[in-house]
């Protein structure tokens, strides 16, 4: 009965399985016949075959098993008189990278697509065979790849892809030479990075205000993925704010918008305002910035892009991005020359500089010349409020240092504009610079603390403060302008938070020798560069010639407000000590060692050294050289400039 099963299955090409089950029954037996020889040899045929198929297949583990290989051991399984499984897989890879071949040599005959390759190549990862035209469609892809990152370093705005991700896809040609595979997943850290984020947005978001916070459109962006918002056209995160006209959503960043405006009035585009006729409610200073600061690629780029791709083996879908951004800017251009050549207003120019913005591309000179006529039209709008406007007129010039905007002569005449508008005080009739000042109980002017010789905490122990111009009306008997001590208000120290009084009108004085109005001495003469006041003889200089401008000798040597060698006090008149240091001829004056001459502050070397290390009552500092008061025993010692400027008796 086995011999005639054995004969049987010997005959009909059995499986594997069939036969080694007759043979382990044999076995079992302990049957020797030729039927089990025979079907001994079976077995090792299929052994033998499959061995070579399993070498076939580690001799091409990385690169594929060779094709010719393949077909030659499906031809040999014919010798081999059982059924296996390999042989019916075998058959159908073969068949499969046939197929494969014959598709891509039909794709490599024309200029094809690279999606198309990308989409070849994606199929035959499933074919474990080395084919020559898999990697000749890898060498097309690569080409189509690399332009492609290229076009997202030089323009990352019109492929938010980025080039690091088209980077890892190009790049798995290294290890994969017959597919590209799809983007890559974020890493857990680039996860843990982008909740962070998200978390600090949030909290932000809840810190500004309700008006924003209901207005960001958090559910967009689960039913609308990939969908672009804004002038800035990117995605909608972030706090925004929806328009109530057209329901476009804005970054309120991008529009320079806060939580406090959009709570007292409803929220229309400057766009819609625009087409409505009705006038912007909000800031109209352009964004000047890129999104999300990538910067924008020129139309010369984009262009040498263009030409690069007509030159590539392959068809890169992508290219359509890259045409699109030129016809939009052609199309931009022509409407934005039409604008500037008419009589536009800001607004019209505005919505024109944001739809530039949405473009993803540098316009070039026209963008830059209508950001120009912009600022000036701005800077004329607040020109004509005149002081009221002066902070807004301040800002207008920071925008325009910080983003390179504004025509030159526009600056320039904004520039004096502010200057002229913007309030002077103290001896040298400068504006308020963020130093120390104080208060005249006298005259209500404000002096600068360094150019009166007052620092805030010397400031802080004086009960009141006279100015040197009151201090010389005193000296002449003048108290015009002076009120009586007990009527005074407590000085004021310090620069505070309280907005600065107009100035107020105020007579000069010298000082060298502090008086208005000295007999004899004659006009005072003021410094064309920094403003102090001298008498031609106290200073020992020349009057000028007339219509010429008088600089005092630091100015005349480019040297603004030299530190003086005798005492603290900044500003003055100062001449040269002949040693390249500075003096003020009222502090060699009234020190006996020292000589005020023409032009020169002469024996500095001769004072007293003891002068040196006494300390001024005035100033409650050392440094510099101090007289001492020679009224009976009294010692009190002062800086020469200290005490003119606090008007004490000196002759």
């Amino acid at each position: 009965r086995w011999r005639e099963k054995a004969r049987d299955l010997i005959a009909r090409n059995p499986r594997l399985a069939e036969v080694e089950s007759m043979l382990e029954e044999a076995s079992e037996e302990g049957w020797s016949m030729p039927e089990v020889d025979s079907l001994d040899q079976l077995v090792a045929d299929v052994n033998a075959w499959t061995a070579k198929l399993a070498r076939a297949r580690t001799k091409g583990a990385e690169k594929g098993a060779d094709l010719a290989a393949l077909t030659q051991l499906l031809e040999e399984s014919s010798e081999v008189q059982i059924q296996l499984d390999e042989v019916t897989e075998l058959r159908k890879v073969i068949t499969q990278a046939e197929e494969w071949g014959q598709q891509a040599t039909l794709a490599m005959e024309g200029r094809p697509a690279l999606s198309h390759i990308r989409a070849l190549l994606a199929s035959k990862a499933a074919i474990p065979v080395y084919l020559e035209e898999a990697v000749n469609l890898q060498k097309l892809a690569r080409r189509g790849m690399d332009w492609l990152v290229r076009a997202a370093k030089v323009a990352p705005i019109l492929f938010p892809a980025g080039p690091g991700q088209l980077t890892a896809v190009a790049g798995c040609a290294d290890d994969m030479p017959y597919a590209v595979e799809p983007d890559p997943a974020p890493s857990d850290s680039g996860v843990r990075k982008k909740e962070q984020a998200a978390g600090r947005d949030a909290k932000r978001r809840k810190t500004e205000g309700e008006a924003v916070a209901e207005a960001q459109p958090e559910q967009l962006d689960d039913d609308e993925p990939g969908k672009l918002y804004c002038i800035c056209r990117q995605s909608g995160d972030g706090n925004m704010v929806e328009c109530d006209s057209c329901h476009e959503w804005f970054h309120t960043k991008c529009l320079n918008l806060t939580a406090d405006q959009l709570k007292s009035v409803d929220f229309v585009c400057s766009a819609c305002c625009e087409a409505k006729g009705e006038s912007y409610p909000f800031s109209l200073a352009p964004r000047y910035r890129p999104a999300r600061a990538k910067k924008l690629p020129s139309i010369e780029t984009l262009h040498a892009l263009l030409s690069e791709a007509e030159t590539l083996p392959v068809i890169v879908d992508e290219v359509s991005v890259v045409q699109a951004a030129l016809e939009g800017v052609g199309e931009w251009q022509r409407v934005a020359a039409a604008a500037l050549e008419s009589n536009p207003t800001v607004l019209t120019l505005v919505n024109l500089h944001h739809k530039s913005c949405a473009l993803g591309v540098d316009v070039g000179a026209l963008g830059a010349r209508l950001l120009n006529v912009v600022w000036g039209m701005r800077a004329t709008a607040l020109a004509a409020q005149g002081s009221e406007a002066v902070e807004e007129i301040r800002g207008l010039l920071y925008e325009a240092e910080r983003f390179g905007v504004g025509d030159p002569a526009d600056l320039e005449k904004t520039r004096v504009l502010v200057d002229e508008l913007t309030p002077r005080y103290c001896l040298c009739r400068k504006p308020d610079d963020g130093t120390f000042m104080i208060e005249c109980d006298g005259c209500h002017e404000w002096f600068h603390g360094p150019c009166v010789g007052l620092t805030n905490k010397v400031a802080k122990s004086l009960t009141s403060y006279i100015c040197p111009p009151c201090a010389a009306k005193r000296l002449t008997g003048d108290t015009s302008m002076l009120e009586a001590p007990g009527d005074s208000e407590p000085v004021k120290k310090g620069r505070g938070r309280k907005k600065r009084p107009p100035p107020t009108p105020m007579q000069r004085v010298c000082t060298v020798c502090f008086d208005a109005t000295r007999e004899g001495a004659g006009d005072l003469l003021t410094c064309g560069k920094c403003g102090v006041a001298v008498h031609a003889v106290c200073y020992t200089t020349e009057p000028p010639a007339a219509g010429t401008v008088w600089k005092c000798d630091p100015c005349s040597q480019d040297i603004p407000m030299p530190p003086c060698e005798l005492c603290p006090v900044m500003s003055g008149g100062l001449k040269p000590t002949g040693d390249g240091k500075w003096a003020h001829v009222a502090c060699a004056t009234w020190i006996p060692e020292a000589v005020a001459s023409t032009g020169l502050v002469d024996g500095l070397a001769d004072i007293l050294p003891d002068r040196f290390r006494l300390t001024c009552t005035v100033c409650k500092t050392k440094g510099g050289a101090c007289i001492q008061c020679d009224y009976g025993r009294c010692t009190t010692s002062y800086h020469p400039m200290c005490a003119l400027i606090q008007g004490f008796t000196m002759r």
